[in-house]
């Protein structure tokens, strides 16, 4: 029997999260997340350096790929049955952090086979630092004389053409950096297509609806909190959320297709695809989870929309790391963009 591509079997409710399998990989295909592990096929040189290191049993090779006649080393047998006795919980050492003291649940993925890619420090930086650029030109465009002296048609227009180059250069970097990783952009970021029991998406959904929920409450209780204290909402000086692409369908049209399905695609791509996993494969997955919704906020640079996006990032970050794809955080993004866009025009018509 030929060899399969990946002779390699991940665990990942048996691992503690040690960190002794990335240290060893060479290539560093393997990345250890705060509920998977991940093994990059286009990169991985079948070394098994992973698999001795691992004491827990969470990387083994795969028996049933190997070649007719063949079985496994006698050294990686008696580790395996070393590792059946080991209890749950591991001891800690002091390189450990707290946070990993239970090995990690495997996740309760409805995201397609080969899973999301796990990003370095590096690249969450220069994708920051280039979303951050991007969004100063903006807005800068925007607010300019030139701008502000167009006719109220002028000014969609210009609004419309700045942010679709606002968003197509923040994919483009994101497609540039999914093809350095021999991927493409959505399989990079677990946005195939979905392969799930019907529990799986009626879980997913229901976690969905109840954040979904729980954010646009808190959203409506910072509003009422913020006008009271002289904060206004943005784009009142144009008329509010109506008056930025105009009242009439193809305003609407035009606000559905950036605010309520562009932005949450891009911006869960940045933040809970790149900033989770790359924040995530250096500090715990609380520290990421909070890290990545604080600078979420602030991304915005928005007094009115500081509360309501860190408690959006939150919830959108534990979608992505409990879902094992961006699917249920980019409907989550959407539908809470889509309550106020949905009132907005229904009050206007």
């Amino acid at each position: 029997m030929a060899r399969s591509r990946i002779d390699i079997r991940l665990i990942p409710d048996r691992c503690d999260r040690c960190g002794r399998c990335e240290r060893v990989c060479e290539p560093h295909s393997l990345k250890i997340g705060p509920s998977y592990i991940f093994l990059d096929s286009h990169t991985c040189t079948q070394c098994m350096n992973c698999v001795k290191a691992c004491e827990r049993g969470a990387i083994v090779r795969h028996s049933a790929s190997l070649p007719a006649g063949k079985s496994v080393p006698k050294a990686r047998k008696s580790t395996e049955r070393s590792s059946a006795k080991l209890p749950p919980k591991t001891t800690l050492t002091r390189k450990q952090p707290a946070a990993d003291r239970r090995p990690a649940p495997a996740v309760r993925s409805i995201a397609g086979a080969g899973g999301p890619v796990i990003w370095t420090p590096l690249e969450a930086v220069a994708l920051l630092v280039v979303a951050l650029t991007t969004f100063l030109g903006k807005d800068a465009l925007l607010g300019s004389a030139l701008v502000q002296a167009m006719p109220s048609e002028g000014r969609v227009f210009a609004r419309v053409a700045v942010l679709v180059a606002f968003y197509v250069v923040q994919v483009g970097v994101l497609m540039m950096l999914a093809h350095k990783r021999g991927s493409s952009l959505f399989a990079a970021f677990g946005l195939t297509r979905i392969r799930a029991s019907l529990r799986s998406w009626a879980s997913a959904v229901g976690w969905v609806l109840l954040l979904l929920f729980a954010t646009r409450v808190a959203a409506w209780v910072w509003g009422v909190i913020a006008q009271a204290i002289g904060i206004d909402p943005p784009g009142s000086a144009d008329g509010g959320l109506a008056g930025i692409f105009g009242n009439g369908t193809i305003g609407l049209a035009l606000t559905i297709g950036l605010v309520v399905i562009v932005a949450p695609l891009v911006e869960e791509m940045l933040f809970r695809g790149v900033l989770l996993s790359a924040i995530g494969s250096r500090w715990s997955a609380g520290v990421a989870l909070v890290g990545q919704a604080a600078l979420f906020a602030a991304y915005h640079f928005s007094i009115w929309m500081l509360v309501p996006t860190f408690l959006l990032g939150l919830a959108c970050g534990y979608l992505a790391q409990h879902r094992g794809s961006l699917w249920p955080a980019v409907a989550l993004h959407a539908l809470f963009n889509a309550v106020p866009v949905a009132i907005v025009f229904w009050a206007a018509g």
